[in-house]
Order: structure tokens, then C-alpha cells, then sequence
């Protein structure tokens, strides 16, 4: 058995682990957030069984390989400062719990390879602590601060080439 597909197997066991599972569903749970496509709200999984039944199911498709992400609920919402609107997807809880323990598994590994000036889109990283940092490097006598907010940039990215480098990082053996 290659590295590789033994990485990948631990990886799908990790995600479908009931703890790892458990603390994604927490974690959806605190954030609230609108329902789907399905209608699912958070209030509707408040029963211990139902929380139980909801994370067994899950567990079992991707144990079985047969977990199917469902469409993804498009609105449009006020841009910060303008008068436009941008779309902005809602996953149902189902998909919203799979994406937060896969994304336990995996962002430990890629958070590694960040620069500590990087603050846009990281876990423990915000907007606040950017400013704090400036400030800081300001009166400890650095006379720039640099910005840099991409219109866009993620339409831009070619897709296949970041399949490819993130494949390349978590060895997917046909998992």
C-alpha cells in the first residue's frame, strides 16, 4: 500500500470519527445560521436523538461512500460600503457539519505553510488583529502598512491548478 493511500485512509477515518463529527456539529450548531435548500433550522436537531440520528447518518454515507453534498441555496446580500449586492451560498446543516470536519482535518496542515502577516480567511485570524499589527508596527517606527483587497480574485483562480497542489498536499488515493 502506497504512503499515500494509508495518508488517505486515516484522513476519511478522521473526518468520519464521531468526536471529529460531534465537534463540527457543535460548532454549526453555535453559529446558527439559515437553513438550505432542505428547510433544515438548527432548532430542529435540539433532541439529543435527533442530534444522534443526524450524525449516525452522516457517518454512515461517508464511511460508505455515498455522502452527496446537496445545492447550495444562492441569496443575494448588501455589500459592506456600497449599494451592491453579492450571491452568497448557504449549504444545508447536513453539508455545513461535513465542511467544518473536513475542514478540522485539514486546516492544520495548510495553516502551517501561512505567513503570520496573513491575516484574510484563517482560523484565530481577523480584520481587528490586522489593525492591532499595524498599529504596533507603527509605533514601532515602520513607516508602511500594506493592503491589499483583490475585487474578485477568487473567480479568477484557475481551479484545476489548485485541485492539483491541494491533491498534491492531502493524497487522495480514490478515497
Amino acid at each position: 500500500m502506497k504512503r499515500g493511500s494509508r495518508y488517505s485512509k486515516y484522513m476519511l477515518e478522521t473526518i468520519e470519527e464521531k468526536g471529529n463529527m460531534t465537534a463540527a456539529y457543535f460548532r454549526v450548531v453555535r453559529n446558527k445560521g439559515c437553513p438550505g435548500v432542505d428547510g433544515m433550522r438548527v432548532e430542529s436537531l435540539k433532541s439529543h436523538l435527533q442530534e444522534h440520528w443526524f450524525l449516525t447518518d452522516i457517518g454512515n454515507d461517508l464511511h460508505n461512500k455515498t455522502y452527496r453534498p446537496q445545492a447550495i441555496r444562492r441569496v443575494m446580500i448588501d455589500k459592506a460600503g456600497s449599494k451592491e449586492k453579492r450571491p452568497w451560498g448557504i449549504p444545508t446543516l447536513r453539508d455545513r457539519v461535513v465542511r467544518i470536519a473536513v475542514k478540522m482535518m485539514i486546516e492544520p496542515r495548510f495553516e502551517a505553510d501561512f505567513i503570520e502577516t496573513s491575516y484574510g480567511f484563517r482560523s484565530k485570524m481577523s480584520a481587528h488583529d490586522a489593525i492591532r499589527k499595524s498599529k504596533e508596527n507603527l509605533f514601532a517606527g515602520y513607516p508602511f502598512v500594506y493592503d491589499a483587497d483583490l475585487s474578485k480574485y477568487f473567480d479568477t483562480i484557475a481551479h484545476d491548478k489548485l485541485i492539483k497542489v491541494v491533491s498534491g498536499r492531502l493524497a487522495d488515493a480514490g478515497i
